[in-house]
């Protein structure tokens, strides 16, 4: 009976130690994205919220379930993301139209993926210093600015959101041995999937995570074929019965596509190191600096490529997270290239854990060797990826902002000049809008109409 009581006891205090490092996490998206939360509706938040009048009543939520996210702009895209307009239903029910409420949607959500980083690290490794290098890394980063301070970014971090509490049931029930973990984390599965397609890849993540508790090979046989089961039939279902365009899996391992896909993934890690808009705007040089990001992202994969082969644990389970989180880029390198950088920078929100699970691993292994001097060395790296997220929030404050910051970066961008155009038409600033259209021209003649 003792014994049970200290148990309770114990179980009691690491739940109140959790919510404390929740709280951590809250408090810092908070201050980071405050100056965020007053910013307006942005790109496609006008079809998604401005322009959805499925949005306005609880009797419209059969269509919200079954709609295309595209559904009130003049080309519908394929898109089913039912749980992203469902949550844009509950924002509309207590903030009508005052952008403030969903800024502060995205921040909670951010705060709680954050947490959960931080979690499921510690889950697996049982380094509480690992889980929170890796955890605050992630919530302080620039370039999740697109997903989270955007509030069409909505999916990436509800997908995420469900994926890692999956897998946080999952791994519970494979270190605890309880059902109810295991059935939870079924249903959180579902939920992801219906809140982006990218979750599809949860049963990737799933064989990871087991593989890094030695999990026996029958039990994970046993347990992984239900989620490739509702993988299955969800294709099926949207396949059959919703907006199924993004699912077009031919000619997917072309050479083509193979070969590009390793270049971004080269690609985003030079952005994760140094966020490529913000280095345009610091560092006019961007030659000397890509010549400088290029070589150091390469000899960053190389080390996370050669942790696998010498059995770095937290290192060698980041590189394979980050490989696998990017795997949808092989149906999305049009996307990639038609985007430009800025606008593809939430392709990499969920697979940009691994690249922080290295850094912080690589961390951790400096403070054992060298602990005064890897204090001031991680306080001085978070200063700087929270400064420049709190100074790039107001890049994102209204259209015409975002569109001149988005031309600063890539100022070929047809979309941005597009998009700066429709803002000065609608201000009645015609010849800047006339200005607009001729560049989109010069850039592509063919986009006359």
């Amino acid at each position: 009976m003792k014994n049970f009581i200290k148990a309770k006891g114990y179980l009691k205090s690491v739940r109140v130690s959790l919510l404390s490092v929740y709280c951590l996490f809250a408090l810092v998206s908070l201050c980071i994205y405050f100056n965020g939360l007053h910013n307006d509706f942005l790109h496609d938040d006008r079809f998604f919220i401005v322009q959805n009048l499925y949005l306005r009543s609880p009797a419209f939520l059969p269509q919200l379930l079954k709609m295309d996210i595209f559904h009130f702009s003049p080309s519908p895209s394929g898109y089913y993301r039912p749980i992203q307009m469902l949550s844009y239903g509950l924002d509309y029910f207590f903030w009508g139209l005052n952008p403030f409420g969903y800024h502060l949607t995205n921040v909670i959500i951010h705060s709680l993926n954050s947490f959960l980083v931080f979690l499921l690290v510690y889950l697996l490794f049982r380094s509480r210093l690992l889980g929170l290098l890796s955890g605050v890394l992630f919530c302080i980063h620039p370039i999740h600015i697109g997903v989270v301070t955007v509030i069409g970014g909505r999916s990436n971090i509800l997908e995420m959101m469900f994926v890692f509490l999956a897998l946080v049931s999952l791994v519970r029930y494979y270190i605890d041995k309880r059902n109810w973990e295991y059935l939870l984390s079924l249903l959180l599965f579902m939920l992801a999937v219906l809140s982006r397609e990218g979750a599809l890849l949860l049963p990737f993540f799933a064989v990871l995570c087991a593989a890094v508790l030695k999990v026996d090979k029958k039990r994970l046989a046993l347990t992984i074929l239900p989620f490739v089961v509702i993988c299955v039939l969800y294709l099926l279902f949207r396949g059959h019965f919703m907006p199924n365009d993004k699912l077009k899996f031919h000619d997917i391992l072309s050479w083509q596509r193979l070969s590009v896909f390793f270049y971004l993934v080269q690609s985003y890690v030079s952005q994760l190191i140094l966020p490529f808009g913000l280095a345009a705007r610091i560092l006019p040089l961007k030659a000397a600096l890509n010549m400088f990001l290029t070589p150091l992202s390469f000899a960053f994969i190389l080390g996370a490529a050669l942790s696998v082969v010498f059995k770095n644990k937290p290192a060698a389970f980041g590189f394979i997270f980050y490989l696998l989180g990017l795997l949808p880029l092989l149906n999305l390198v049009d996307n990639i290239y038609f985007f430009g950088k800025i606008l593809s920078e939430p392709y990499v929100y969920m697979a940009s854990v691994g690249f922080f699970i290295i850094a912080a691993a690589m961390l951790t292994r400096f403070y054992a060797r060298l602990p005064k001097i890897a204090a001031p060395v991680t306080v001085l790296i978070i200063l700087f990826y929270a400064s420049l997220t709190v100074a790039n929030n107001m890049n994102y404050r209204d259209e015409a902002t975002f569109y001149k910051y988005l031309l600063n970066v890539d100022k070929n961008n047809t979309i941005a000049h597009l998009n700066l155009g429709n803002v000065y038409l609608t201000k009645k600033m015609f010849g800047q809008a006339e200005k607009e259209a001729r560049i989109v021209l010069e850039i592509e003649p063919d986009a006359w109409d």
